[in-house]
């Protein structure tokens, strides 16, 4: 079982990065058809959504621009976030060492508020919306972050 690390923060949007307290959720995507062990007991779904998502490449420690940065697109185009937003690490510190190259994916779910037109990609951050198929989410445990 091959997958990215999957970190959902289960808070109001840029909360993680405000000093609050934050309930942090840490995964891995397994498929439906995995047959996992009777006593594994640390599953759910995770998925069938509609997100706007953003790839920001480079440090960890400046990735709340790129959060920003989605949330303005999100706004500006008539969307709201409509559940917890997660974080894959696509390319990480387990994958390589230079922190510039690190590729991090925000997953932001979205509903549209109102018909508007759609503005302009914002031209620093890759910008769009996604539709994830619904799938197993392997948790490796919930933790408080303070």
């Amino acid at each position: 079982m091959k997958s990215p690390i999957i970190v959902t923060f289960h808070n109001n949007a840029l909360d993680q990065f405000l000093m609050k307290d934050c309930d942090v959720e840490f995964g891995v995507l397994v498929g439906e058809e995995v047959q996992l062990p009777a006593e594994v007991s640390n599953v759910r779904e995770w998925g069938d959504m509609q997100a706007a998502t953003a790839y920001h490449v480079g440090k960890y420690s400046e990735i709340m621009q790129s959060h920003v940065a989605l949330i303005q697109w999100i706004h500006q185009n008539g969307y709201e976030i409509a559940g917890a937003v997660s974080e894959e690490f696509i390319i990480s510190p387990l994958d390589i060492n230079d922190e510039n190259d690190h590729v991090t994916k925000i997953i932001m779910p979205i509903e549209k508020i109102e018909p508007r037109k759609w503005a302009r990609a914002l031209a620093r951050w890759l910008t769009g919306y996604e539709y994830f198929k619904k799938g197993v989410l392997l948790l490796g445990g919930e933790q408080q972050v303070r």
